[in-house]
Protein backbone atom coordinates (compact mmCIF):
# COMPACT_ATOMS: atom_id res chain seq x y z
CA UNK A 1 0.00 0.00 0.00
CA UNK A 2 1.46 3.29 -1.14
CA UNK A 3 1.51 6.40 1.90
CA UNK A 4 1.87 9.81 1.14
CA UNK A 5 2.78 12.82 3.74
CA UNK A 6 1.08 16.24 3.59
CA UNK A 7 3.24 19.27 3.85
CA UNK A 8 1.49 22.45 4.85
CA UNK A 9 3.92 25.65 4.87
CA UNK A 10 2.82 29.29 4.91
CA UNK A 11 5.42 30.83 3.57
CA UNK A 12 6.87 35.10 3.15
CA UNK A 13 7.93 36.42 -0.25
CA UNK A 14 10.97 34.92 0.52
CA UNK A 15 10.31 31.98 0.99
CA UNK A 16 11.24 31.28 4.69
CA UNK A 17 8.44 30.09 6.51
CA UNK A 18 6.45 32.61 9.06
CA UNK A 19 3.01 32.56 11.07
CA UNK A 20 0.44 34.57 9.11
CA UNK A 21 2.05 34.84 5.81
CA UNK A 22 -0.08 35.61 3.20
CA UNK A 23 0.85 32.82 0.73
CA UNK A 24 0.41 28.92 1.74
CA UNK A 25 2.14 26.20 -0.28
CA UNK A 26 0.45 22.89 -0.10
CA UNK A 27 3.01 19.90 -0.84
CA UNK A 28 1.76 16.00 -1.19
CA UNK A 29 4.84 13.39 -1.08
CA UNK A 30 3.78 10.16 -2.54
CA UNK A 31 6.48 7.41 -4.11
CA UNK A 32 5.26 8.20 -7.40
CA UNK A 33 6.18 12.13 -7.44
CA UNK A 34 5.47 14.95 -5.42
CA UNK A 35 2.74 17.33 -6.09
CA UNK A 36 2.84 20.95 -5.41
CA UNK A 37 -0.29 23.82 -4.48
CA UNK A 38 0.50 27.19 -4.41
CA UNK A 39 -2.16 29.85 -2.95
CA UNK A 40 -1.60 33.59 -3.28
CA UNK A 41 -3.52 35.61 -0.54
CA UNK A 42 -5.54 34.86 2.77
CA UNK A 43 -7.21 31.42 2.65
CA UNK A 44 -11.14 32.24 4.12
CA UNK A 45 -13.99 29.85 5.06
CA UNK A 46 -16.09 31.35 2.78
CA UNK A 47 -19.31 29.07 4.23
CA UNK A 48 -21.53 29.74 7.21
CA UNK A 49 -22.13 26.34 7.66
CA UNK A 50 -18.11 25.64 9.31
CA UNK A 51 -19.12 28.01 11.85
CA UNK A 52 -22.60 26.23 12.55
CA UNK A 53 -20.96 23.39 12.38
CA UNK A 54 -18.25 24.07 15.32
CA UNK A 55 -20.75 25.88 17.66
CA UNK A 56 -22.78 22.45 17.42
CA UNK A 57 -19.85 20.48 18.15
CA UNK A 58 -19.32 22.61 21.18
CA UNK A 59 -22.50 22.52 22.16
CA UNK A 60 -22.28 18.95 21.74
CA UNK A 61 -19.57 18.63 24.06
CA UNK A 62 -20.43 20.60 26.98
CA UNK A 63 -23.54 18.80 27.09
CA UNK A 64 -22.26 15.83 26.79
CA UNK A 65 -19.96 16.57 29.88
CA UNK A 66 -22.28 17.96 31.73
CA UNK A 67 -24.73 14.70 31.44
CA UNK A 68 -21.32 12.82 32.53
CA UNK A 69 -20.53 14.62 35.34
CA UNK A 70 -24.21 14.55 36.57
CA UNK A 71 -23.88 10.72 36.01
CA UNK A 72 -20.91 10.53 37.70
CA UNK A 73 -22.18 9.54 41.16
CA UNK A 74 -23.80 7.13 40.01
CA UNK A 75 -21.89 5.43 37.68
CA UNK A 76 -19.94 1.79 39.01
CA UNK A 77 -15.94 2.64 39.94
CA UNK A 78 -14.73 1.40 36.58
CA UNK A 79 -17.15 3.51 34.48
CA UNK A 80 -15.24 6.61 35.80
CA UNK A 81 -12.56 8.83 34.38
CA UNK A 82 -8.97 8.37 36.25
CA UNK A 83 -6.92 11.52 34.63
CA UNK A 84 -4.42 11.11 32.37
CA UNK A 85 -5.67 7.48 31.50
CA UNK A 86 -7.87 6.36 28.27
CA UNK A 87 -10.69 4.46 30.13
CA UNK A 88 -14.20 3.34 30.49
CA UNK A 89 -14.83 6.72 31.58
CA UNK A 90 -13.30 8.45 28.85
CA UNK A 91 -15.29 6.25 26.14
CA UNK A 92 -18.80 6.54 27.99
CA UNK A 93 -17.85 10.56 27.93
CA UNK A 94 -17.08 10.67 24.79
CA UNK A 95 -20.37 8.49 23.80
CA UNK A 96 -22.61 10.74 25.64
CA UNK A 97 -21.10 13.62 23.66
CA UNK A 98 -21.09 11.65 20.45
CA UNK A 99 -25.41 10.79 21.03
CA UNK A 100 -26.14 14.39 21.67
CA UNK A 101 -23.82 15.73 18.42
CA UNK A 102 -26.44 13.24 16.87
CA UNK A 103 -29.77 14.46 18.48
CA UNK A 104 -28.64 18.12 17.27
CA UNK A 105 -28.06 17.08 13.72
CA UNK A 106 -31.33 15.17 13.39
CA UNK A 107 -33.22 17.90 14.68
CA UNK A 108 -31.49 20.69 12.84
CA UNK A 109 -32.06 18.36 9.59
CA UNK A 110 -35.74 18.22 11.00
CA UNK A 111 -36.71 22.05 10.76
Amino acid sequence: MESARLLVRKMDGSGSMVAGARSLTLCVYSPRGTFTVETSGRIRVSNPSVLVNLLQALLAIILGNIVYFLLLPSLPPAARHHPFRLDLGTVLDFWFCLVIYGVIRTARKWR
